[in-house]
């Protein structure tokens, strides 16, 4: 998991080796069954621009962005406006795999897992930072 901070250090970029060492690992998530307003609320508060969603369990089942909540009725449930099918990636996978992956399926938020758990979540801002530094 990258620390922010390490950004100005020259070194960084050599010792990303995948997405595990990119990844934002503390997730903030929202249930399918919470209203639109909920999730409105957290990506509001918490300065991020999307959220994985989990069901009743905790499995992560889809992703859900300011765009995807814009317009839609603050009662909605998000499960009925999330984007799905989720695309998940290893931790393990490189950097240039998850940024094809995003690139080509134009994904801006890529859902990390760990043997099929989820431990983190990708974003084309997490590749911009590596690039920048």
């Amino acid at each position: 998991m990258v620390d922010r901070a390490n950004h100005n250090d020259p070194t960084h970029k050599q010792q990303v080796m995948n997405i595990g060492d990119l990844m934002t690992g503390d997730l903030v998530v929202v249930e399918a069954s919470d209203a639109v307003s909920r999730a409105r609320q957290i990506l509001v508060e918490s300065g991020l621009h999307a959220l994985p969603v989990v069901d009743s369990q905790g499995e992560a089942v889809g992703m859900v962005t300011a765009v995807e909540l814009a317009g839609e009725p603050a009662q909605e449930a998000v499960g009925s406006v999330m984007a799905g099918p989720l695309v998940t990636m290893e931790y393990t996978a490189s950097v240039s795999e998850a940024a094809s992956l995003m690139r080509s399926e134009h994904l801006h938020h890529l859902v990390v897992t760990d043997n099929g758990q989820t431990v983190g979540l990708l974003s084309s801002y997490d590749l911009l930072y590596m690039l920048i530094d």
